[in-house]
């Protein structure tokens, strides 16, 4: 078969930190390390379609930090093993394994808007404003990513 084969393992440590980041143990981690005020899930879940604008608003940013956290719990993973051009592939195909860890959303919706808000901020960093995209939502939970990892499985619980 052609295209590049990813290993199981891998795919499976992607997914299971995607949904181990989308359920309690993200949530209790974001609680103690909220530097940007990103709105929990307990406060944006009733959002509807006659929700206040500000309501809306609170949703927008947290979709774009988790997107960022998705993103960049993908590339944690996969930046030692492969090579980059694979990178949405990888991300694509990751997805497609959560729902063996309980996350139930999409996968091609999530892929979708991983992969629109990831080459949008990936373009700014390389071509448009670097130091204006290192201020976004995106940026925010690539950052997030990185201490979620390390105080939910590495149990470092000191900056």
């Amino acid at each position: 078969m052609f295209g590049v084969k990813f290993k199981e393992v891998h795919l499976h440590q992607f997914a299971e930190r995607v949904s181990d980041y989308m359920f309690a143990p993200g949530e209790a981690v974001l609680v103690n390390n909220n530097p940007h005020n990103i709105p929990l899930r307990e406060e944006i879940k009733s959002v509807g379609f006659f929700s206040s604008k500000k309501l809306k608003n609170k949703q927008k940013i947290r979709l774009e930090f988790d997107l960022g956290v998705i993103w960049a719990l993908a590339h944690s993973t996969f930046d030692v093993y492969y090579d980059e051009k694979h990178f949405y592939k990888f991300i694509k195909k990751g997805l497609k394994y959560c729902s063996k860890y309980g996350y139930k959303e999409s996968p091609s919706l999530v892929y979708k808007m991983v992969y629109q808000s990831g080459t949008k901020a990936t373009r700014n960093m390389k071509y448009e404003d670097p130091a204006a995209s290192q201020r976004t939502l995106f940026a925010a939970g690539v950052r997030f990513a990185g201490v979620f990892v390390r105080r939910f499985y590495e149990h470092d619980f000191e900056d």
